[in-house]
């Protein structure tokens, strides 16, 4: 059941995120609850640990701690014994609010015992637990944790040790003003953003105001083709960047029929190419429409494949 409480808390805190001061000294209080197959009675525990800002691991923090129980009772036996042990972990925190955190922590240590009683005797350890802590000062938390301790050579006897305390930092800024410093540096991250952004808008449009979208038409007809429509939606999807954008759509022909017809004909190209770039979602405000008729020829129209280059529409950025 023990094991279960721990990993349930350790787990709970994976998705969170916390602050880490330079150094962190914590004054601990507790309980020892150990396992039957250590021999030893349940007792109070007393505990110091050091825990410093960590930038050579993927831990937050490497901790020292030192935990010590006095004249402990035997369970089965006659006698007692002290028991300190010391242990040295890395530790994850995660932040809640401003003012609460959990943290989780692993490591590994050694635990002596004065008796040298069967179950009882001095060995290599193995620790993790998790823990909460709550600012009541600029530099001070309460703090509550609980840590399981594995002993023996196999790592199969085990104690819990509970404690409440105090997490005390110092060495640096010791004030927990973190989240409003980190609220100032990402208004003026967003700031800087927005700049730059107006900045690469007006870049954009000034190299874009030549490139030219160009779209297509059949003889006599004023339908967009599929392979049109794409790079109409592409274009349209860049332009939705840049709200301030505006466009001009020129309608143009070859020079099949009359002077007159064909600008009709131009102006009912550019509308129907402004009709489908308002339906991808730009505003109709922002695009405007002019209609060329033949006068405007990229070439001459004296062939077949010349003319089809001609019967166009052409989109483009204008300030």
């Amino acid at each position: 059941m023990k094991k279960i409480i721990l990993s349930t808390i350790a787990c709970a805190t994976i998705a969170l995120a916390s602050n880490v001061p330079a150094f962190e000294f914590s004054p601990l209080l507790g309980k020892a609850d150990t396992h039957d197959n250590l021999n030893l009675q349940n007792d109070k525990s007393a505990g110091l640990s050091l825990a410093i800002k960590d930038d050579y691991t993927f831990f937050d923090q490497l901790e020292l701690a030192y935990f010590f129980t006095k004249d402990t009772p035997f369970a089965t036996t006659p006698g007692n014994t002290n028991t300190h042990r010391l242990l040295l972990s890395g530790v994850e925190n995660y932040e809640l609010s401003d003012k609460s955190s959990l943290y989780a922590l692993v490591g590994a240590g050694y635990v002596k015992n004065n008796n040298e009683a069967v179950h009882a005797d001095s060995s290599p350890a193995l620790n993790w637990g998790a823990g909460f802590k709550y600012n009541v000062a600029d530099s001070v938390a309460l703090k509550a944790e609980a840590r399981q301790i594995f002993t023996d050579k196999d790592f199969r006897e085990n104690a819990v040790i509970y404690s409440l305390g105090l997490a005390i930092p110092f060495g640096g800024d010791t004030k927990k003003v973190a989240p409003k410093v980190e609220k100032k540096a990402m208004a003026k991250k967003v700031e800087k953003k927005a700049m730059a952004a107006k900045v690469i808008e007006k870049a954009t449009n000034t190299v874009d105001m030549n490139k030219k979208v160009i779209s297509h038409f059949d003889t006599d007809k004023a339908i967009l083709k599929s392979d049109d429509k794409a790079r109409l939606k592409e274009y349209a999807n860049y332009l939705k960047a840049f709200p301030k954008a505006k466009l001009v759509v020129e309608g143009h022909t070859d020079s099949t029929a009359s002077e007159t017809y064909n600008r009709s004909l131009a102006a009912r190209r550019a509308m129907v190419t402004k009709a489908y770039i308002v339906d991808l979602g730009i505003d109709s405000s922002r695009v405007r429409t002019e209609s060329y008729g033949e006068t405007m020829p990229v070439i001459d129209n004296t062939t077949r494949a010349h003319r089809a280059m001609n019967r166009r529409t052409e989109v483009k950025v204008f300030r």
